[in-house]
């Protein structure tokens, strides 16, 4: 996984009711304080850079 590439929600039961089905994000970046190594992620404006955890995402087309 890397900068530009587009990611979604990995389908986990029970996960947070804030992921909404059919979300698309761009990774923008890595955290390297608070969760060094795990991606921010763009998902819209409201959620512009979000850190997850890069196995709870799921790469859907790579940048190059």
């Amino acid at each position: 996984m890397k900068v530009g590439d587009l990611v979604i929600p990995k389908n986990r039961p029970g996960t947070t009711p804030l992921v909404e089905e059919g979300w698309i994000g761009v990774v923008i970046g890595y955290n390297e304080t608070d969760f060094i190594g795990c991606p921010v992620v763009y998902w819209s404006d409201a959620y512009s850079a979000e850190t997850e955890y890069a196995e709870q995402l799921e790469v859907i087309s790579e940048s190059r």
